[in-house]
Order: C-alpha cells, then sequence, then structure tokens
C-alpha cells in the first residue's frame, strides 16, 4: 500500500471517529471530561489539526 492510501485511509478515519463522537455527544450532554474545557479545547485543536495533516500528506505523497 502506498504511503498516500495510507494517509488517506487514516485521515477519513479519524472523520468518521469524529463524526461518531459528536453524534455520541449530543446523544449524551450529562457526559463531560474530567479535566477543564482549556483541555478539552486543546485536545480538539490537536486533533483537527493531525487530521488536516493526514490529508495534506495524503495529497502531498501522491503527488511525489
Amino acid at each position: 500500500m502506498k504511503k498516500s492510501s495510507i494517509f488517506l485511509l487514516v485521515g477519513c478515519a479519524m472523520i468518521f471517529i469524529a463524526i461518531m463522537f459528536f453524534l455520541y455527544a449530543l446523544q449524551h450532554p450529562e457526559q463531560s471530561f474530567p479535566w477543564g474545557n482549556s483541555v478539552t479545547y486543546v485536545l480538539y485543536f490537536v486533533y483537527l489539526l493531525s487530521t488536516i495533516c493526514m490529508f495534506i500528506l495524503s495529497i502531498k505523497n501522491k503527488r511525489h
């Protein structure tokens, strides 16, 4: 399997996991994380950034 395909597959899996998490969170608003909102926002940002990087690496490796 090519690197670009692996990055694309991981990026799609990360998007799918994020959507499933979002749908679960909508159904269970009473649950929360044991840390503050600022830590949660940092984790969300890192996850989003790594997902975007997977798609960028997929496109970049496809060109080479």
